[in-house]
């Protein structure tokens, strides 16, 4: 309880110091989002994940400091959160429900999973637009604490051992000896997909050759993560990369070259070998998963409209021997179907508004869709993952563009 109300006095400080120019503090949002696991949530502090209350304190500072600058802020986007709000109160029902947690438990993963990070893209779109120049603050922290998950990734992988957060990582069901790179995520898929969205938004950078040796890095990375589908994913990512950089054909060209060391070290090295072989042997994994799917759609009509009403533990009752691996799915498992095509809906809505721009658009809005793409491999944000912050982070560069003040989406 110290550590929560030391944090919550910290973030009303930043708030009230970042009142009316707010890039550092909601850089500090996705940061803190990024170095702080999602399964730390209720362990580090009780209640919701310290990025949440940076969110929700900020919000609450400037609705009593400076409401109308809230309202500026939140007003460009409130179709999105409209839609959020109505979605959380569709899931809110699951209250109701046999298999549910209890309204304060619901609420909590509510707020945490979906509405915390619609808040953050809402408020750092309307800064990226009212301030062009803030997307260095907004985007160079997320950029570097990204970089720092390779070397941290590697150490993992080589000694065995998680190096940071392994107290809490210890209480999770697949503890063991550390077989893939986990970093400050939680999990290896969260980090791999992290990297992928590192790649796609490098591209904003000016420097060429900073965007090649970031991206040749975070190339590396996945390696280390052990996620067969984050490296398919990074295929499109890097090729997006070559092609937006071309035109400085020369320095494109000639810096592909640290992409292709970053793969090919990775792909040398016996975490790259054995990401490889999962190819051709998976262990039962894809097994695994249409067992999931046939599962989950053999019961469709039991969380059809509300969340299942049985125990929701799949892996740990037996029911399958996974989860149902997919964001989606675990969606509709916890607040019904109508809920989970909704969410599905609104993420596919912003995807294509995001690639309606040109140009400088294009490398948040790809990243944001190749995220949404990984969603469907994991538990992802149903599992209080990374991603969920990741996604709303890039669309709120995709959508940030002139005259975005004056409309709604």
């Amino acid at each position: 309880m110290t550590l929560l109300i030391g944090w919550l006095a910290l973030c009303v400080v930043g708030s009230l110091l970042a009142l009316r120019r707010p890039a550092w503090i909601l850089s500090a949002v996705i940061v803190t989002r990024v170095l702080i696991p999602g399964v730390a949530q209720g362990i580090v502090m009780p209640g919701l994940h310290p990025s949440a209350y940076l969110v929700l304190v900020f919000v609450l500072v400037r609705l009593v400091a400076a409401p109308a600058l809230l309202a500026e802020a939140l007003r460009p986007s409130r179709g999105g959160l409209i839609a959020i709000g109505l979605l959380v109160v569709w899931g809110f029902l699951d209250v109701l429900n046999p298999g549910g947690r209890g309204a304060l438990n619901t609420l909590a993963s509510l707020f945490s999973v979906f509405v915390a990070p619609a808040l953050m893209f809402a408020l750092i779109r309307h800064e990226l637009v009212r301030r062009p120049r803030s997307e260095a603050v907004l985007l160079w922290p997320f950029l570097a604490v990204t970089l720092l998950e390779v070397p941290l990734a590697f150490w993992q992988v080589e000694t065995g051992e998680a190096i940071v957060w392994q107290s809490v990582y210890q209480r999770m069901w697949w503890w063991g000896s550390v077989g893939r790179g986990l970093g400050t995520t939680g999990h290896g898929l969260q980090l791999a997909l992290l990297f992928v969205a590192a790649i796609a938004l490098s591209a904003r950078v000016r420097s060429i050759a900073v965007r090649f040796v970031l991206a040749g890095a975070y190339i590396l990375g996945i390696f280390y993560t052990d996620g067969r589908l984050a490296l398919l994913l990074a295929i499109p990512a890097v090729g997006f990369l070559i092609f937006y950089s071309l035109r400085s054909w020369f320095r494109t060209f000639a810096f592909s070259g640290v992409i292709a060391l970053g793969a090919w070290i990775g792909l040398e090295s016996e975490a790259g070998q054995k990401l490889l072989e999962k190819f051709t042997d998976d262990g039962g994994s894809n097994a695994k998963r249409v067992a999931a799917f046939d599962w989950a759609f053999g019961h469709l009509g039991e969380f059809l409209v509300v969340g299942y009403p049985g125990n929701r533990d799949t892996r740990g009752v037996g029911v399958v021997n996974s989860s149902l691996e997919n964001g989606f799915l675990m969606a509709a498992l916890s607040y019904g179907a109508v809920f989970a095509v909704g969410l599905l809906a609104l993420y596919v809505a912003y995807i294509l508004k995001g690639f309606s721009a040109l140009d400088r658009a294009f490398p948040a809005a790809l990243a944001a869709l190749l995220v949404a793409v990984g969603m469907n491999g994991s538990s992802s944000f149903m599992a209080n993952a990374l991603e969920g912050y990741v996604f709303w982070y890039a669309l709120a560069f995709a959508l940030a563009r002139p005259g975005a003040a004056g409309g709604t989406t």
